[in-house]
Formats: C-alpha cells, sequence, structure tokens
C-alpha cells in the first residue's frame, strides 16, 4: 500500500546561487563573513531582521554591513542599500581572489614532468620489494602482478583508488555553489562588478526620510520571489513578470537607522515612535517575501525605551562595543593588538526555534587579520591574568598602608 504522506518542500529557493537550507529546511543566505554565520547558525533566515546594536566608537557594524553588501552582489542578488549619505559601491571590499584548482593542477603537472621517469620507476620497485618482504614475514600470499604497463608492478587498491579517482574540487568544479565569498578589506570592489551587480545605494534624509525608505523597501520585495505562503494572494501592484535566479533573492542593508544625520526634524519621543512604526512595516514586508535585511542602530544615540523596542523587533541582535587600550580586557587577553571590538549575540532566532542554542561562549573578540575582521573567543591569557590580580593586589597593600599606621604598629595611634 503507497503512503500519502509527501514531504513538504520550501521550493527551489535554497537550489539559488547564493542561498542554502537550514536544519530546519528554512533557507540561509551568508552575511558575507564565515565567523558570523557560524554565530548565527550557519547564515541569516530569509524575512528575518539583524540587528547591530553599536556604540558611538564602534565602526565595525559599517564593516559587517560591507560584508552583507558584498556577498550580495558577489552572489547576484538584488541589495537595497540605504543611508544618511548615499552609500558608495566603491566603498565594498573586493572579492579575494584564491588560487584556483586549476592553476595547482597545472603546478602539479609540470613539477612531475620535470621528475626523472628512472627515479619515479625504481621508487615504485622499492615499494613493491618492501611489500613482498612485509608478506613474506607475515605469511600472507603475495599480491598478482600486473605486467602490462611495462613490467611495472601495480600499486596497492588504495593508492590505486587515490591516484585514478578526481578530485573533489574536480567532480564539485562548474557544479558547486559558492558559499561565503572572502574579501580583501584594503582593496575596493572593481567597477564591472558593482555595474552588474542589482545594486541600488540610496540617501533617506529630511522629514518624509523614513516614509520614502518604507517605500522603497515596498518597491524592492513586489520585484522579488514570493515565498510559498504568499503565493496565492493576489496583489494589483505586483509586476507579472518578477526576477528570476539570484536576482529573485533580497538584501535590505541599512546604515545607523535613526540618527542625527537623518535630520528628521522632529523631538525625541516623536523620533522613536516614527522609527519603530517604520521598522514594523518593514519587518512586515520582508516577512513575506525571499528577503532579509541587516539594520545597524546608534545605541547611544536613541532613547533606551526604542531600543528595548528595537530588539523585540529584531530577529537577531547583535551587540558591538569598542575595547579601550587601557582596559582590564585588552590587558588580559592573548594578542591584545589585534583585538579592536567586542562582541555578544543577545538575542538569536535559533534560541526561539529550539534549533541551536545561543553560543557557549557570551563575548566573542573582533580581530584584524591582514585584510579581514575576524571573530573569536574571548580567552584570557593565563599570565595576563595572574599579573592583573598581582597588580590589583598591590593596589590594595598600598591603600590599605596609607589608611593605617606602620604593620609592626603596637597601638592604633603608634607612628
Amino acid at each position: 500500500m503507497k503512503s500519502s504522506f509527501v514531504r513538504k518542500r520550501e521550493g527551489n529557493a535554497a537550489a539559488d546561487l547564493g542561498t542554502r537550507s537550514g536544519v530546519h529546511n528554512e533557507t540561509l543566505i551568508s552575511t558575507g563573513l564565515a565567523d558570523l554565520d557560524n554565530l548565527l547558525g550557519g547564515g541569516i533566515r530569509l524575512g528575518t531582521v539583524v540587528l547591530l546594536l553599536q556604540d558611538a566608537l564602534t565602526p565595525h557594524g559599517s564593516t559587517f554591513l560591507r560584508y552583507f553588501v558584498a556577498e550580495g552582489a558577489a552572489c547576484g542578488h538584488t541589495v537595497h542599500w540605504a543611508g544618511a549619505s548615499r552609500p558608495l559601491a566603491s566603498a565594498l571590499p573586493q572579492l579575494a581572489k584564491p588560487r584556483s584548482h586549476t592553476a595547482r593542477k597545472e603546478s602539479s603537472k609540470e613539477t612531475a614532468d620535470e621528475e626523472i621517469p628512472q627515479l619515479r620507476i625504481a621508487w615504485q620497485y622499492r615499494r613493491y620489494i618492501q611489500r613482498q618482504q612485509l608478506q613474506q614475514q607475515s605469511g600472507l600470499p603475495a599480491l598478482q602482478e600486473d605486467t602490462a604497463m611495462s613490467g611495472i608492478p601495480a600499486l596497492p587498491s588504495s593508492m590505486g583508488r587515490l591516484t585514478s579517482s578526481p578530485a573533489k574540487g574536480d567532480t564539485a568544479a562548474g557544479t558547486s555553489k559558492d558559499w561565503c565569498h572572502q574579501f580583501d578589506l584594503t582593496k575596493s570592489m572593481e567597477d564591472c562588478g558593482t555595474r552588474t551587480a542589482h545594486l541600488e545605494c540610496r540617501q533617506y534624509t529630511g522629514p518624509q526620510a523614513l516614509d520614502r525608505l518604507v517605500a522603497d523597501v515596498q518597491h524592492m520585495v513586489d520585484t522579488l520571489g514570493r515565498t510559498r505562503h504568499d503565493s496565492a494572494s493576489p496583489s494589483a501592484s505586483r509586476p507579472p513578470a518578477p526576477l528570476q535566479g539570484p536576482a529573485s533573492i533580497g538584501r535590505l542593508a541599512i546604515e545607523g537607522l535613526g540618527t542625527a544625520a537623518w535630520r528628521l526634524g522632529v523631538p525625541a519621543p516623536e523620533q522613536s515612535r516614527l522609527l519603530l512604526l517604520a521598522s514594523t512595516k518593514i519587518r512586515a514586508l520582508l516577512k513575506a517575501a525571499l528577503c532579509s535585511a541587516m539594520i545597524t542602530v546608534p545605541a547611544g544615540e536613541l532613547e533606551a525605551s526604542a531600543v528595548a523596542r528595537l530588539e523585540l523587533l529584531g530577529d537577531a541582535v547583535i551587540v558591538l562595543e569598542a575595547v579601550r587600550e587601557d582596559s582590564g580586557i585588552a590587558r588580559m587577553i592573548s594578542d591584545g593588538n589585534s583585538c579592536c571590538g567586542l562582541l555578544r549575540v543577545q538575542k538569536s532566532w535559533q534560541s526561539s526555534k529550539g534549533a541551536k542554542a545561543l553560543p557557549q561562549a557570551d563575548v566573542h573578540v573582533i580581530r584584524h587579520k591582514r585584510r579581514r575582521l575576524a571573530i573569536e573567543v574571548l580567552q584570557v591569557d593565563p599570565d595576563a591574568e595572574a599579573a592583573e590580580a598581582e597588580r590589583a593586589n598591590k593596589k590594595s597593600i598600598t591603600a590599605s598602608l596609607l589608611c593605617s599606621g606602620p604593620p609592626q604598629a603596637n597601638t592604633p595611634l603608634d607612628f
């Protein structure tokens, strides 16, 4: 008897370039930084919003946003980059060009051609003699010789599989998709990459800036592919031919939402209300579309109540903090010179879904790795921690001596 059970699928969204399926059959896109993808459980789910709360001294929110936009441009996604000042496509990092597998294959082939054939044959005979001696000592029957190839004995079956089977890079060439490209922060993206990408950079300032932002997000969502939950709903404003392929996946990047540079021209309470209203509309638009958003929020410039409500609207919240050179953390961590910030995953959609708990480490370190950023778990150097404890102990002893008499005083008044 045939079963009527049919496994539900999310359509063919995961087959598009730049997306992959998650643990619970959700579609994920990369942030452009592999370390950040790992913290978020593999990437950003489509239809979600990631908030980056940063202080006034942390520029890494903009760097993560550049990673996010550059990844979308490299994958061919539709990207809308918004800010108080017009974002420049030249600020995106250049796609790193690792050494291709073809170049490595040609190099190894040239090296093999330079070898002396006689030495290679002698090496094979030596291995054959050693194998025969081991078999005689162990009492095992000798392997059959292959005299078809100029009298040279055949290699073991395991070696034959290694030498004859194609490399994984060859089998996946042209068929496997790139996930989380590598970028060089020291170089700007080439003009050809920004021209061919579906990238739109917009400036939003003035009293109607938030309304225009919501309208542009609505227009972008209408051009993207829809999820299966919303495919049956009629929409008069939807274009008859939506985008196909990687361009049907959207990315929304908003830099410094609600800063003074937006010049909304309203008091602080009204500004907070407008920000919450616009954020709610944007989240509702993205929830039914194949699009995700990354928004940087200056937590120090907004009211505490507004920041708390924005955290509730965000599906994932990441807090970025600066590190002072004279702080205790900078003195106790290893390689403090490369440390440039702290990162905390304050909220994630995984905890509510039950897919995966938050990272065990509460605090992560942002480091400069030559041409890229790296996120590592905060690890305290034992020697530095002991030195810090000894320094604190000396301070307490000095304070006690200043506030009391000498150590061998007979009475409290004996100085």
